[in-house]
This record gives C-alpha cells, structure tokens and sequence, in this order.
C-alpha cells in the first residue's frame, strides 16, 4: 500500500494538472471574438491527411475546401494529398457562440466568408480541453469536436476519447463515435484499450 505521503503528493499533481487545463481552455476561450479562428496543433496519423471533399468530385483541391455554409465533408484517407505534421483547428464564433467547429490538416488550403484569425500553435492540452466542452450531446457542432478532437495526436487524443467512452454523462452517441475513433487509432494503448473491453464482455 503507497505512503499517505505518496498519495497526497499524486492528488496534488492531479489537481494541479486539472487546474492548468481549465485555465487554459477559459484563457483560449476569452481570446475568441466573433468570426473564423484557427490555431495549430501536433497532429494524429488522420489529422495529417485530414482535409475537405466533395462527394461528386475527388478530394483534394483549394476550393473544395470551403468553411462555413455549403462546405464539404471531411476525408481523412490516402486520397487526400496536402499532409502535413500540425493540425489546424478552426472555429466560428458568431454573436459571441462557437457555430461551426472544423480541424483539418494546415497545409490543406481553405476558403472562408470572411478572413481567419490565427491565434497560432497551441499545447494539445489546452486544445482538447477546449474542445471538449463542446463534446457533451449528439448536436452538430458535438460530433465537430469529437473529431477535432480525434485528430490531434495519437497519445493525448486517445486519453480524451477513453474517458468520453466511459463517462455515462454523456450521450451515447458521443460515447460510440469517441469509441469509433479509439478503433481507427494506432496508439498502442488505444489496442489494449479495446482488448480490455472486449475482454469484459
């Protein structure tokens, strides 16, 4: 059994660590005025390749990578050529509410109704975190973040879609698209991840 001292010290780091997540998620929060912005973080194997497309036509390809009303779907398979190492996440802010929630690979090209905002590179942390909040019912906007979520890199956005499986709080079709992408990972423990609950049925 761990020293009282050893299990005090770890509850403190927990705390601390949900602390610094929170603040960060309000202080990104705060920097949003009303329009398109967009921030930078590592990306995940799908976030590299993720980008628009447009079901009557091949992905790839500037301006099928529209925001906003009459954009496309998202690809996140080999088809999709511009790739990159960071994943842009975009957000419309209008009358001060988050209305569209999009993240795509930064060196895929996109067109917006008026210009993007940039509010550079981001920790992941923060990112999920701010996501998240978002991540809570079946709406649009909810299965936007899931997957923004999803294509951050491997190891963290693994952490946030286990505990969105396992949190009963929420809708349970957040819970089985969080469970989807868990699937389509390769992180390592997104494998034993599946084994453990396969293991339990």
């Amino acid at each position: 059994m761990p020293a009282a001292g050893t299990v005090l010290r770890a509850l403190l780091l927990a705390a601390l660590f949900i602390a610094r997540s929170v603040g960060n998620a309000s202080e990104l929060a705060a920097e949003l005025s009303d329009g398109w912005h967009s921030w930078d973080v590592p990306a995940g194997i799908h976030g590299k390749r993720a980008c628009c497309s447009d079901v009557r036509r091949k992905p790839v390809g500037a301006e099928l990578c529209r925001l906003g009303p009459g954009a496309g779907g998202l690809m996140t398979d080999e088809d999709c050529l511009p790739t990159s190492d960071s994943l842009r996440v975009y957000i419309l802010v209008v009358d001060g509410d988050v209305t569209d929630i999009h993240a795509l690979s930064s060196a895929c090209p996109v067109t917006t109704s008026t210009p993007v905002q940039s509010l550079g590179a981001r920790d992941s942390e923060e990112s999920i975190a701010w996501l998240d909040r978002y991540a809570r019912d079946g709406s649009k906007l909810a299965d936007e973040a899931v997957t923004s979520i999803a294509l951050h890199e491997e190891t963290r956005a693994f952490t946030a879609l286990a505990a969105m499986v396992e949190d009963q709080g929420r809708g349970m079709d957040i819970r089985e698209q969080a469970l989807f992408w868990i699937a389509q990972s390769e992180n390592e423990a997104a494998f034993d991840y599946l084994d453990r609950l396969l293991s339990a049925r």
